[in-house]
């Protein structure tokens, strides 16, 4: 197997490494989808990923990592089936995870930052009224936008 760099089309055995790193990505995002429903703001996403894969660094060998984490060694199936997708399969599925609401608790802390959400000239969003306002406003930028 000769997989070239993405940037100078080289071949080297050291580019398999993309391959695998692919592959488990598909492999952990899978588990978190299966095991949680969901990936964004999911806060049981990190102390998995540092109690499996983090903290035992390199004193376990990658599939080890794995097997820690979602139970099964090495599984290329899960970047097959990614890749495998029509770009309609693709779409409807973004569309499907983009639709699930999660109560979104509020902001408990104080960002004590001047923040402003900007596209091009226009101002979407500012925290000068507050962050929870700017909150409101980003969504309302959002909902005017696209629905």
């Amino acid at each position: 197997m000769a997989i070239p760099h993405l940037l100078s089309q080289e071949s080297a055995c050291s580019y398999q490494g993309y391959l695998l790193a692919l592959m488990a990505v598909e492999q952990t995002r899978h588990f978190f989808m299966q095991r949680d429903g969901y990936l964004t703001d999911n806060p049981a996403i990190g102390p998995s990923l540092a109690r499996h894969y983090w903290q035992p660094g390199n004193s376990v060998s990658h599939d080890a990592t794995l097997v820690s984490l979602t139970g099964e060694g090495f599984n290329p199936a899960y970047l097959a089936n990614a890749c495998n997708q029509t770009v309609e399969q693709a779409w409807r599925q973004a569309q499907d995870r983009m639709a699930q609401t999660r109560p979104q608790p509020p902001a408990d802390f104080a960002w004590q930052a001047e923040i402003q959400v900007v596209d091009g000239d226009e101002v979407l969003a500012s925290n000068a009224e507050g962050d929870d306002t700017m909150c409101r406003q980003f969504a309302q930028a959002i909902r005017r936008r696209y629905g």
